[in-house]
């Protein structure tokens, strides 16, 4: 008689969660559910690729379209995320303390 195959237990089982993209935009989705007149974000397009930032920011264009202010931190961004912008403000400026 051939042994039964041992069974692992489904709770063990590695599971690779939620990648930072959907993350990020989760996280800028549950904001969107109080329907603020004013959105401020701190680099929401960092460690993503070019394709999950420009949905991210193709969002934000669209609310804004809709009249929500929208102010984002954006580090070396993309010639192609740069031109959805309306407008663009430059700080040059560094303060050492």
């Amino acid at each position: 008689m051939t042994p039964a195959p041992k069974l692992i237990p489904l709770h063990s089982t590695h599971s690779r969660g939620i990648s930072g993209g959907q993350r990020k935009r989760v996280n800028i989705g549950l904001e969107l559910v109080a329907q603020p007149s004013l959105m401020f974000l701190d680099e929401p397009t960092s460690g993503l690729d070019s394709t999950v930032s420009s949905d991210i920011l193709g969002s934000l264009g669209d609310m804004a379209s809709l009249g929500m202010t929208v102010i984002a931190v954006i580090h070396q961004p993309r010639y192609s995320s740069f031109t959805l912008f309306d407008q663009v403000s430059e700080n040059t400026e560094v303060e050492m303390w």
